[in-house]
């Protein structure tokens, strides 16, 4: 591995869960190594760390020291390749960081430059049926994914970004006005993707129309076709199987600032006052990944919501997590917050 690349993944305890999440998405490796000013190795931080801190409510002001994994998995430097191969496959890691015997960090070995790299289909669906009434006039003539955002169809950001990320096919859920989506993207030859349609009889809703997707087994990431985020499609799929999960929902901060001071009291007992606090909960960004499984839950041609179909599965109880995102993510869904954006 080459130094000037080691350094750039390397931080030190005092940095902050910012720092870390610049230094993933700068060297777009999928590790930190924490370490102390003579290389010593004090832990580790991933992608998926970061996210399990903020779902945790941690804030990306906070120090490394509380997302870090002190008890990494190492290789001892000298170790030879077939045993790196097989660590990784007992550990379905993507980096795993090489140490002398004194615990310094002499190195770090990826997955997939050694051709391990995962195999996880990427495979998306995109909602693109709904009516866009809250759109009013906009939509009259146009479906809504097809409005512009920074000249061209909001859509097509998605289609884009999913190319990019090396998708093997897109699904689009298609029924009002939906031909004018098939004419702009037809195959997505054009689009660095191949493209098909599933056509919807009636409406169904943001999940009725999953349990037509021609998938047999394995992830999907299913999106709005209004929301547009900064998030890596794959770092999902990823953060999905590494938590071994039926569903994972993308979730983003909001915060809701109150304008008066909070009392608090036990009975008529004063206790203290909130002066303005602010709450941070989690919201849903529109954004998933669905075991094709998860097809089973839903009737056919059923209009049901994305929600009603997460709460059925884990009504099954089968695993359903949440992926807090960090990056930019704008939800277009109606008149006003569309012609904000634009």
């Amino acid at each position: 591995m080459k130094k000037n690349l080691l350094r750039q993944i390397c931080l030190p305890p005092t940095a902050t869960i910012l720092d870390a999440v610049e230094c993933l998405n700068k060297s777009r490796k999928s590790i930190v190594l924490v370490v102390n000013p003579d290389c010593m190795l004090l832990g580790t931080i991933t992608d998926a760390d970061v996210r399990h801190g903020l779902a945790l409510r941690k804030s990306l002001d906070e120090p490394l020291s509380s997302i870090v994994n002190p008890n990494a998995v190492t290789i001892a430097d000298g170790t030879s390749p077939d045993e790196i191969a097989d660590r990784f496959v007992k550990t379905n890691l993507r980096a795993i960081p090489i140490l002398d015997e004194k615990g310094h960090v002499a190195d770090c070995v990826f997955a997939d430059e050694l051709n391990m790299h995962s195999k996880t289909q990427r495979i998306m669906m995109i909602m693109a049926g709904g009516l866009g009434k809250r759109m009013g006039d906009l939509t009259e003539k146009t479906p809504k994914p097809m409005l512009q955002v920074n000249g061209k169809p909001m859509v097509a950001h998605i289609i884009e970004q999913a190319a990019r990320e090396n998708f093997e096919k897109i699904y689009i859920s298609t029924y009002y006005l939906g031909h004018h989506i098939q004419n702009h993207f037809n195959d997505g030859k054009g689009f660095g993707v191949p493209i098909d349609y599933i056509e919807e009889k009636s409406p169904l809703d943001t999940g009725g129309s999953f349990a037509d997707i021609p998938v047999a087994k394995g992830p999907v990431v299913v999106t709005n076709a209004d929301v547009l985020s900064g998030i890596g499609y794959s770092k999902i799929i990823d953060f999905h199987m590494l938590n071994a999960a039926t569903v994972t929902m993308a979730v983003h901060p909001h915060i809701i600032h109150h304008p008066f001071g909070v009392v608090r009291s036990d009975g008529i007992n004063f206790i203290g006052i909130d002066e303005k606090p602010k709450w941070v909960t989690s919201i849903n960004a529109g954004i998933y990944v669905l075991d094709a499984s998860v097809k089973r839950v839903i009737g056919p041609d059923e209009a049901i919501s994305m929600p009603d179909v997460i709460y059925r599965v884990k009504q099954s109880d089968k695993r359903v997590v949440v992926f807090p995102i960090h990056e930019d993510w704008t939800d277009l869904g109606d008149s006003i917050r569309y012609t904000e954006s634009i």
